[in-house]
């Protein structure tokens, strides 16, 4: 799959995720989308080079806006899970969603010098 392609399918992916959002009202599923939203915003600003922050800012303002401080900061919350902790999640989450996940790392001793973020 070339990087363009990638971009495309994150592009789709963020499309389609803010239309569930828009559409969600049950505060705890908004909160978790916005979330998933933030974390692959944060990821796509990486992938293309971009400073942190550099889109994701005006994001998270206009969300305080329409959702209120504490839904944004559980929002945080949430994508900075997703971006220090993605393989426990996907272990937890994957089945419920339907994604198939492999029961351990493919190189097991990959994370044994990884301490888990504060």
């Amino acid at each position: 799959m070339s990087e363009n392609s990638d971009f495309g399918n994150l592009d789709e992916t963020l499309t389609r995720l803010d239309a569930l959002i828009d559409q969600t009202e049950d505060l705890e599923r908004i909160r978790s989308g916005l979330g998933m939203r933030l974390a692959l915003s944060m990821a796509q600003e990486l992938q293309s080079g971009k400073t942190l922050g550099s889109e994701t800012s005006d994001l998270v303002a206009d969300w305080v806006d329409r959702f209120g401080q504490e839904t944004v900061d559980a929002a945080i919350g949430i994508a900075r899970a997703f971006l220090t902790r993605s393989d426990e999640l996907l272990k937890d989450l994957g089945p419920r969603l339907g994604i198939k996940t492999n029961p351990g790392p493919a190189h097991p001793d990959h994370y044994d010098s990884v301490e888990d973020a504060p």
